[in-house]
């Protein structure tokens, strides 16, 4: 699927936020309809990392019809990533969300390579899912930027830390942005757009239009510890971690917050 021809018009009352150039932020937040021109085309994404949040990554993208390519440093990590998707899958199959053959069109869709160096000339997109290390992210980044055509978006999946020094390691910092996935990354719908000081407006809209056509909830987020939902989570844990200390019973805390329509408490 090519993301600029899946940007369509949308049905409802947005002719407010189309007829003005002051309300184009809104249109970001809100995720509504991007004209064509804002929008970078994206028909291959490369997910660096083959773990639990890259796998679903790729599955997620190769499931919306992208032409996925899972990149790591060894070819059994490579191997790993395909069988925890091959796992979903066959679970979705049982459960009667996908047919045998949308699997087997799903599986197609993913090819796998070890090394950076190897991504494919032709990708649109890159998303790091390395683990969450500054060091690391940074490394990759350098890597990606000597290997990527200058018109790829690269984009991390970091949870916590700072976009602009991910983005300091590239000659391209106006085309690093944070898509921040929740895990399982195929279920979750939740996506934080993180834009950086120089990311370019085009390049939001098109983290947004992505979301989009991954049919995830995206919010716009600034580079700040936790972005917006690991920073309310920690709030969250450090009042309820008082309530503890003051005398109360992690089982009852959980029971409470059960019972107050969340699926688990924080101690279970």
């Amino acid at each position: 699927m090519c993301l600029a021809e899946a940007t369509g018009p949308q049905k409802g009352p947005s002719r407010i936020m189309s007829a003005s150039w002051c309300c184009l932020p809104l249109r970001w937040i809100y995720g509504r309809h991007f004209p064509r021109r804002f929008v970078r085309a994206i028909q291959t994404i490369a997910i660096i990392g083959a773990g639990n949040m890259g796998s679903g990554i790729a599955q997620k993208s190769a499931q919306e019809r992208f032409e996925v390519q899972m990149v790591d440093r060894e070819q059994e990590w490579i191997d790993r990533g395909h069988e925890i998707i091959a796992g979903f899958l066959d679970e979705a199959v049982e459960r009667r969300i996908f047919r045998p053959a949308d699997v087997e069109a799903i599986k197609g869709r993913i090819s796998g390579t070890v090394g950076t160096e190897s991504v494919e000339p032709d990708t649109d997109l890159v998303i790091e899912a390395v683990f969450e290390n500054m060091e690391v992210k940074k490394e990759v980044f350098a890597r990606l930027d000597a290997v990527c055509r200058p018109d790829v978006i690269l984009a991390s999946n970091t949870s916590y830390l700072d976009v602009n020094a991910i983005a300091a390691m590239t000659s391209r910092p106006e085309d690093v942005i944070g898509l921040h996935f929740f895990s399982p990354a195929h279920v979750m719908k939740l996506l934080e757009v993180v834009v950086a000081d120089k990311t370019s407006p085009e390049v939001v809209a098109t983290g947004f239009a992505l979301a989009k056509v991954l049919r995830k909830v995206a919010v716009r987020s600034g580079v700040c510890d936790g972005f917006i939902g690991n920073r309310i989570l920690s709030y969250y844990r450090k009042a309820l971690d008082g309530v503890v200390m003051a005398g109360a019973s992690p089982f009852d805390v959980d029971r409470t917050l059960v019972n107050f329509g969340l699926a688990m408490g924080p101690f279970a």
